[in-house]
């Protein structure tokens, strides 16, 4: 609901209320928020109301009284002065847990206050400093902070410039720090050597779930490093590398280790210049993995032989769910390739084939496979024609219905046997 409510440009907190009545008011009156936001808000104890501010100092005013838990700052250009002034404040602050200040022209030294904040802060747990101007010198303050915190679970410092000494920072921080979950470095001019740190830091640190390394600059040396760490590593879930230059060499030392890898669900290595020879062993790893869901390849080079490779890994993985081959040159034969082996998959629910050199011809060999196939309910694919289209629409939503048949009757089993659930806390039924 949160980033519904909160614009760019514009200042807005979320304060807590008990008043039910008001609450609902002013969510009905909001610009926006719409049936959903709407039924989230009456489904809630506790309520949150968006409350716009006409200034940094009325945030501040806000903050200092303790009414607010989240705060959407992004877009106005408080830079290091801003930040300042919101850093003394936030020291005497004890119920904020978001914050936003992306995109601010916040540079070393506002990072440097609001790191000083961040080292002693028991509320906070997402912190937003994307697109700013954050250099190495500030990406060590928040080192700093995050190697004394104990609350921040996400730490967003997408489109900064922090370079390898900031990323070396961050990493000996990892050592020490054990609630963050995310930390998205991505567009930050990291490149091997920075790579290499963070690497050695995941060879230890047991705590980090997502991690976003996209859009930097590393090749093999650094896919090395990052290959040998995923091998070992056993926490991290989602890994975003797409948009480097590691190409068929790196790939193959990542594919490497994602056949000996367990834990990895959502993986992403798009753009970075991959073409048949590096799918070959990628195509060897998704066919012994078995932890994988989503994996993006898009904006690579595969063609119809690598769609071919990876066709034929579909016919051994039983786990992927999401696989996102968009912009990579497959035409026809890649596609009935792909066709083929869609016959017989049960467990892929979303293939993703847009941008690619498909005619009505290839796209119908994708449109005779979805009818035998029962799990899949998402497809992207262009050039169809309206026939085709509506075609594939129909078979789509005939496997949702399915699939939402198949929710319920799980919902129904957990019912009739609840110690399921109390042995797993953590599996919730999906509604």
């Amino acid at each position: 609901m949160k980033r519904y409510l909160f614009m760019s440009r514009s200042l807005y907190a979320v304060v807590k209320t008990y008043d039910y009545a008001k609450a609902t008011t002013h969510m009905m009156a909001h610009k926006g928020v719409g049936l959903f936001g709407l039924m989230f808000l009456l489904s809630s104890f506790v309520f949150a109301r968006p409350v716009k501010v006409r200034s940094v100092d009325e945030a501040i005013e806000l903050i200092q009284n303790n009414e607010i838990t989240t705060l959407y700052l992004s877009n106005n250009q408080i830079g290091d002065e801003g930040a300042a002034r919101i850093g003394e404040a936030l020291a005497v602050n004890n119920t904020l847990t978001v914050l936003n200040l992306g995109f601010n022209q916040i540079g070393d030294n506002g990072a440097a206050s609001i790191a000083e904040v961040l080292a002693h802060s028991r509320s906070l747990r997402e912190l937003h400093l994307r697109g700013n101007r954050i250099g190495k010198v500030g990406a060590a303050s928040i080192a700093e902070a995050l190697a004394q915190n104990r609350t921040l679970t996400r730490l967003h410092l997408w489109r900064n410039r922090i370079g390898d000494e900031g990323a070396a920072s961050l990493a000996e921080a990892l050592a020490q720090n054990t609630t963050l979950r995310l930390l998205y470095l991505g567009n930050n001019k990291i490149g091997d050597v920075g790579a290499e740190r963070i690497a050695e830091a995941l060879t230890y640190n047991t705590t980090l779930t997502s991690l976003d390394l996209g859009g930097n600059k590393i090749d093999v040396a650094g896919a090395r490093s990052i290959g040998e760490a995923l091998a070992q590593n056993r926490s991290l879930r989602e890994f975003y590398f797409g948009f480097n230059q590691i190409g068929d060499v790196g790939v193959a030392i990542i594919a490497e280790a994602l056949a000996e890898n367990g834990s990895l669900i959502a993986l992403s290595l798009c753009g970075n210049g991959i073409g048949a020879a590096g799918v070959a062993s990628i195509g060897e790893a998704l066919a012994q993995n078995r932890s994988l869901r989503e994996f993006n390849f898009g904006f690579n080079q595969i063609g119809d032989e690598g769609a071919a490779v990876l066709a034929r890994a579909l016919e051994y993985n039983r786990s992927l769910r999401n696989l996102n081959l968009s912009h990579n040159s497959i035409g026809d034969v890649g596609a009935t390739r792909i066709a083929d082996t869609l016959i017989g998959n049960t467990t892929l629910t979303t293939l993703n084939l847009r941008y690619n050199p498909i005619s009505a011809a290839g796209a119908q060999a994708i449109v005779n496979a979805i009818k035998e196939n029962n799990t899949l309910i998402h497809v992207d694919i262009d050039h169809l024609t309206g026939d085709q289209r509506t075609e594939i629409e129909r078979v789509l939503q005939r496997n949702r219905d399915l699939a939402e048949r198949k929710d319920f009757r799980k919902i129904g089993d957990q019912e009739k046997h609840p110690g399921v659930l109390e042995k797993h806390p953590g599996v919730k039924p999906n509604l």
